[in-house]
């Protein structure tokens, strides 16, 4: 329901109502539609969701390959080392 829907429905139902308290209805229908208009979408969630998932891969990725080269960078000292006790 678009905005001008609820505003058409609203009018068309002023006249039914008499009371000033009846007529205080509108705005608080008027703020509920506002607020789920507002609302995220599913659409843009996933999309965040989406977006949050492939940045977390990359830190994965970044801390696995960075790991992986200290590793390989300590193998090799300690093989140095064992070279140069060895002689």
């Amino acid at each position: 329901m678009t905005d001008k829907d609820v505003q058409k429905l609203i009018e068309a139902m002023k006249p039914v109502f008499a009371t000033k308290e009846d007529m205080e209805v509108f705005p608080t229908a008027e703020m509920v539609q506002h607020g789920f208009e507002e609302m995220a979408k599913k659409a843009d969630v996933d999309a965040q969701i989406t977006e949050l998932r492939n940045d977390i891969k990359e830190v994965r990725d970044l801390l696995t390959s960075d790991y992986k080269r200290r590793v390989e960078t300590l193998e090799k000292d300690v093989k140095n080392l064992k070279e140069a006790l060895a002689m």
